[in-house]
């Protein structure tokens, strides 16, 4: 489920297969459309698999996309998604989303693959 506001967003997702060792933190990176993920900003997440992104402009489309880390290391980033944010004064919705799941691949071993699937 995806909670937006004018100035915020709640992203959640499903965790996948994990390689075998358990996630044990999730890096939600996210930026501005027009922006290039150089440009990006992170949140780290423990033991959860759900944010409230905030701090964000009204009226504004974001690409965010999610990294999971355990002890093999960090994977590559999830394919991003895109959200747009209400104007100001609106009042926020609930929208939800099925998503098939997004593929993960740890670096440090490409046999390895874990998967998550975002609940928009």
């Amino acid at each position: 489920m995806k909670e937006v506001t004018a100035r915020s967003i709640f992203l959640t997702w499903a965790p996948g297969f994990d390689g075998n060792a358990p996630i044990t933190e999730y890096t939600v990176e996210f930026k501005l459309s027009t922006s290039s993920w150089q440009e990006s900003e992170k949140r780290v997440v423990k033991l959860s698999t759900g944010l409230l992104v905030d701090g964000l402009r009204p009226a504004s489309n974001y690409d965010m996309r999610v990294y999971a880390e355990n002890m093999r290391g960090k994977s590559e980033a999830s394919h991003s998604t895109s959200h747009v944010t209400l104007e100001a004064g609106k009042r926020h919705s609930k929208i939800v989303v099925v998503c098939n799941a997004v593929p993960f691949r740890f670096k440090q071993s490409s046999a390895e693959h874990a998967c998550i699937q975002p609940i928009l």
